[in-house]
């Protein structure tokens, strides 16, 4: 019976967020059945401790889990089978030295650090290195199983840079940690890191004998020079703004790009390069400036980056917060991912008409949530939009929809809740759903933005750039006439197709809560060509308004008159279409019953139809 040899420490539980699920877990990767009760096991104070009292076999494959706590680990992972070690060495979440022996030999042991992440570290490879983190990677932890990051390195290394920096001293960087060996046309390699080395005044540019640590051997490779980064190949991808200044390079091309003397800002890098696709930090220039140039060896522009305060969302955290650019150069605010650039699939920026303002609640009850509800009637993209409120003859504000990219597809509803006292900015849409819990869509937060007036607002919907996408001015007078107390209840566009401005486009909300934000309603179809179109035929003045149209007017007027031919409501505005909202001149709703709308356009041209107004 096989007793050493082949028993791995395969995952770590060092710093679950319960201490009492601390694990070690062990694999037998041998041919061979292992005697357990033969197992130490101790950490770095060196205590060992019998890892069974009784005869228990690992057969070769198999797992077995050492736990500090017998009840908390069973209920966590029922069924998984695992022995209770006592007394258990506690394991330090800075780094510690987890190991197993028999007989004062050491069969295996991890010295892990903190920095390797966690809380639960994973074994690559069961059969590479224990001592070095290119095999151990952070993990949600899967005891008694085959590790999720279980993958082995069967791939020998490559040289990702070479270069003469002088005439007698080639300068050669790994695309991972290998072993201190290898030589360079016969001379041998001085290392610097586990992945770059230089040979001094070696008679030609033959490497050999380049190993990993997994064993994997790379041929006699003629090494050449790798080149400079050409104009849009390296980008600047990230900048770590909180709480230490770093920039992320990118290299967004399809093979590696030397920086040696590459100049980010005031600095000149060293040797080193960057493999297709891969990303690395460097100092933030000094000052924090808005603007960084990259320029190669020769002062050529690679890049340049603009950076821009506003950029930053309210709502983040103080400390752990970063810019991320997109291909196209917008930023965005979202946590940090240093050293992992990967590419969002993005979604067209809105043109206009896309996204509309769809309703307002712009005079809320105290306490209540003002909001502005948008419409996206495409595809579109919300990073970068931003909504102005004209506060006219005071300075507007400007308040940004999205801090990072958010798709919102056609017929989606976007929520934009403003401050509430008392309530924290990542906080107001939760706070804005419990008041209307029957909305959905996406709710975002204007944190930073004075609340709006009760008198009335002038909105406008623009992009970064300055495109318009849609205006509204509303005020008060734009309720129905009979509404005692406008508190707390929002104006909805009857006809998010329609100008904003076309008459009757706005009506008071009729919904049980006041207002109706995320909630989806019924939009009036476009017109088809022809006659005089009106839409519904059928209406209830509390939910909808009747869109009068007459197709390729720039201009409409119509009148409405009752059964018994008593003029209701003259209606006249630009465009193709104009509202009627089922009230008479005073604002009174009218009866229930038919009604006759005449209208007609610029050229004169009579148009005759019938509506119905009908309540339930």
């Amino acid at each position: 019976m096989l007793l050493l040899c082949c028993l791995v420490i395969n995952e770590i539980a060092f710093a679950p967020a319960d201490p009492a699920l601390e694990y070690v877990e062990l694999l037998n990767v041998g041919i061979e059945t292992v005697e357990m009760a033969q197992i130490e096991f101790y950490d770095s104070r060196l205590r060992p401790v019998r890892v069974s009292s009784r005869s228990l076999l690992l057969e070769p494959g198999g797992y077995l889990v050492l736990v500090r706590d017998a009840d908390a680990f069973a209920t966590a992972f029922p069924g998984v089978p695992f022995v209770a070690v006592s007394p258990w060495p506690a394991l330090n979440n800075g780094g510690d030295r987890p190991a197993v022996g028999a007989g004062g030999r050491e069969i295996d042991a991890v010295p892990y650090d903190g920095d390797w992440g966690g809380p639960v570290l994973e074994r690559h490879d069961p059969r590479g290195p224990s001592d070095h983190r290119v095999n151990w990677t952070s993990a949600a932890g899967s005891p008694g199983q085959r590790n999720a990051a279980y993958r082995p390195d069967r791939e020998p290394p490559e040289i990702v840079f070479s270069d003469r920096l002088h005439t007698d001293t080639v300068w050669v960087q790994a695309s991972e940690p290998v072993l201190p060996v290898g030589r360079l046309a016969g001379s041998p390699l001085s290392w610097v890191t586990d992945r770059t080395g230089w040979a001094f005044r070696p008679p030609g540019l033959t490497l050999s004998g380049l190993e990993d640590l997994f064993g994997n051997t790379a041929p006699t490779v003629m090494l050449s020079p790798v080149p400079g980064p050409m104009a849009g190949d390296v980008l600047v991808s990230e900048r770590l703004v909180r709480p230490s200044p770093l920039i992320e390079l990118w290299n967004r091309s399809d093979q590696a790009r030397s920086l040696r003397r590459t100049r980010v800002g005031d600095r000149t890098l060293g040797p080193v390069s960057l493999r297709p696709g891969a990303a690395m930090l460097v100092a933030d220039p000094p000052g924090g400036s808005e603007e960084v140039e990259i320029r190669d060896a020769y002062g050529a522009l690679v890049d340049t980056a603009s950076f821009d305060a506003d950029l930053l969302d309210p709502a983040l955290p103080p400390s752990g917060t970063s810019l991320h650019r997109l291909p196209d150069g917008r930023w965005y605010a979202d946590q940090p991912t240093p050293g992992t650039h990967s590419p969002l699939v993005e979604v067209a920026a809105p043109a206009e008409g896309t996204l509309v303002i769809n309703e307002v609640l712009f005079h809320a009850e105290p306490g209540g949530v003002e909001f502005v509800e948008l419409l996206a009637l495409e595809l579109v993209e919300l990073n970068e939009v931003y909504l102005r409120i004209d506060r006219y003859p005071a300075t507007p504000d400007s308040v940004r929809i999205a801090w990072r990219p958010t798709a919102a597809a056609a017929g989606t509803l976007i929520t934009l809740v403003f401050p509430v006292s008392g309530v924290a900015a990542a906080d107001l849409p939760w706070f804005a759903q419990r008041a209307y819990p029957d909305g959905g869509g996406i709710w975002l937060h204007a944190a930073g933005a004075p609340s709006l007036r009760n008198d009335g607002v002038r909105l406008s919907l623009h992009r970064r750039d300055g495109l318009l996408l849609d205006h509204v001015e509303l005020t008060p007078d734009l309720h129905a006439a009979d509404l005692r107390d406008p508190a707390g209840i929002s104006l909805e566009r009857v006809d998010a197709r329609a100008p904003a401005d076309a008459p009757g486009n706005w009506r008071s909300s009729a919904a049980t809560r006041g207002a109706s934000p995320g909630e989806g309603r019924a939009q009036s179809p476009s017109p088809e060509s022809g006659g005089l179109q009106l839409v519904p035929q059928v209406f209830d003045p509390s939910e909808t308004s009747v869109r009068i149209t007459v197709p390729g007017a720039a201009s409409v007027h119509a009148r409405v008159f009752d059964r018994r031919g008593r003029a209701v409501r003259t209606l006249a505005g630009l465009g193709q279409a104009v509202f009627w909202d089922g009230r008479d001149e005073s604002g009174r709703r009218v009866r229930n019953g038919i009604h006759i709308v005449l209208a007609r356009g610029e050229s004169g041209r009579s148009y005759r139809g019938v509506v119905v107004v009908a309540s339930r």
